[in-house]
């Protein structure tokens, strides 16, 4: 499965995880971009992963919140809120190609040591413990999601 940009995931993803029985919200005009409701709501942000990033570390891919999501993450009180991203890498080439990120990977990320940059989120960093190695198919993204609801 192929996915030229966000707006294209972001619309395959809704429209699947409706026909799985998965109540996700579309969230048009917040900062996030979904919402899992379930018994315990999950805020979802859906990322395309860029390579080639422009700083001075070893790994140069992952992706990159905006200034509101950087600041809406690191200010929420209760932990559970913070966003899962799900991850699209174009990059690679078999099925294996998204990254299920939770809230506590993506915060030790967002927290990790010598980050130049808060915003932006660097996969495969050997401070991270290699959150971010093991991509998976998209059937087991809507997998996951089934099971958190």
């Amino acid at each position: 499965m192929n996915f030229r940009n966000e707006k294209e995931l972001h619309r395959k993803i809704l429209e699947d995880a409706k026909s799985l029985g998965i109540h996700l919200i579309d969230m048009k005009k917040g900062v996030f971009d979904l919402l899992l409701d379930s018994k315990i709501p999950r805020i979802i942000e859906l990322k395309m992963i860029e390579h080639d990033f422009r700083i001075n570390v070893d790994d140069n891919y992952g992706f990159e919140f905006d200034e509101n999501k950087t600041s809406e993450t690191r200010e929420m009180k209760n932990q559970e809120l913070i966003p899962f991203v799900i991850a699209y890498d174009r990059e690679i080439k078999d099925e294996r190609r998204f990254y299920f990120i939770t809230n506590s990977e993506l915060k030790r990320a967002m927290h990790a040591e010598n980050r130049d940059d808060y915003s932006k989120i660097i996969f495969n960093r050997v401070e991270r413990d290699h959150i971010f190695r093991n991509p998976i198919t998209y059937e087991e993204v809507l997998a996951k999601l089934k099971s958190l609801t």
